[in-house]
């Protein structure tokens, strides 16, 4: 989050602006706030391209006014909620609400790859995501880190700027493929029509990323990812992995879209009984907690620091985390020391007993 510069506007529509969050392709992205203070994230087109906006063949006023539409189809439990959008203005622009959580991108950057069973439940949580915009008849088109919130109380996808109907969606008409070059599936970089299962290929390499902190497709040059993309998968970037993560982000690489799994799928395989899944993860910097069962007796630690409790995050089925992993106290019994010290107590008492008697007899 950065202050505002002498170039920005102070105010979008009806929103003063407070801070700059970001630069994209398209234009600016300010935090902002409404008449009752509450906070919204501003996204505005930048002023040349909507005065030049023919002469690449895109009509950004039209992506800006489709972005809107399509963000609102999904709805706000997977996404940020389109508060308010005026393709029309000056300079097109669109309210969103604002997500408190650091981006999935800013995150591995300060904090490192994720555990296993954050990993797994981000999978299961963004498979989820993907079934509804894929039930919406929607291919986002740029699933990677940083168009993904960490929320406490689940992973929002974000930016539907090139996102398209299922029908007919491939490059543009200009020769232009829209998209994020080291996050693409191999038939949307080739400029080839797209399928649903084209966000399952981003969703693998995302995954890759989230594990490691590095993008396993990216490189110097737009020939070398081109070829990266193109060739067996780095399976290789994975070691080290639980084998079940291996297998659902291999799977999710496959080559034949056919062969890719479906979101529902995914789901299934990180919900698995055997399996953890922890949400938020570390990096939010919120505790995971656990349900437990009241019991009386005995006293149930986690670890050492007491009693803990649970919240499952919205957008998911309950689960049952096992990332902490709760021990009984064993029931108390006495001591080999504590046995001796009462049979030591015993004794002199007896004896103490006999030697009282023995005076009174003779006296």
């Amino acid at each position: 989050m950065l202050p505002l510069t002498p170039h920005d506007p102070d105010r979008i529509g009806p929103y003063p602006l407070t801070h700059r969050l970001g630069t994209g392709g398209m234009g600016q992205v300010y935090l902002g706030r409404t008449d009752d203070g509450a906070h919204v994230v501003v996204k505005v087109v930048r002023s040349a391209l909507v005065e030049d906006d023919r002469l690449d063949g895109t009509d950004y006023r039209a992506r800006f006014a489709r972005e809107a539409e399509l963000a609102a189809r999904v709805g706000g439990r997977y996404t940020a909620e389109v508060v308010d959008s005026d393709p029309h203005s000056e300079r097109p622009w669109i309210a969103y609400e604002h997500i408190p959580g650091p981006s999935l991108k800013d995150a591995l950057a300060e904090r490192g790859p994720l555990d296993p069973a954050s990993l797994r439940a981000l999978a299961a949580l963004l498979a989820e995501a993907l079934h509804t915009i894929h039930t919406r008849d929607l291919i986002h088109r740029d699933i990677k880190p940083s168009n993904i919130i960490l929320a406490p109380d689940g992973p929002r996808v974000i930016d539907f700027g090139i996102a398209r109907p299922t029908e007919g969606s491939t490059m543009t008409g200009t020769g232009h493929v829209f998209g994020t070059l080291p996050y693409m599936s191999p038939e949307q970089a080739e400029g080839s029509a797209l399928f649903p299962a084209s966000d399952m290929f981003a969703l693998g390499t995302t995954l890759a990323q989230a594990a490691t902190g590095h993008c396993p497709f990216d490189g110097p040059s737009e020939p070398r990812i081109l070829m990266r993309l193109i060739s067996p998968p780095p399976l290789e970037v994975l070691a080290g992995l639980p084998t079940d993560l291996i297998a659902l982000i291999r799977d999710c690489w496959a080559h034949d879209p056919a062969l890719r799994p479906t979101p529902l799928q995914v789901v299934e395989r990180c919900t698995d009984e055997a399996l953890e899944r922890a949400w938020p993860p570390r990096h939010l910097g919120v505790t995971t907690t656990v349900d437990t069962a009241p019991e009386p007796e005995p006293v149930v630690e986690a670890s050492g620091a007491g009693p803990v409790e649970a919240t499952a995050p919205q957008g998911a089925e309950p689960t049952e985390p096992r990332s902490t992993v709760l021990h009984a106290a064993p029931a108390s019994s006495p001591s080999e020391g504590s046995v001796r010290h009462r049979y030591q107590v015993t004794i002199v008492a007896l004896l103490g007993l006999l030697l009282f008697l023995c005076v009174l007899l003779l006296v």
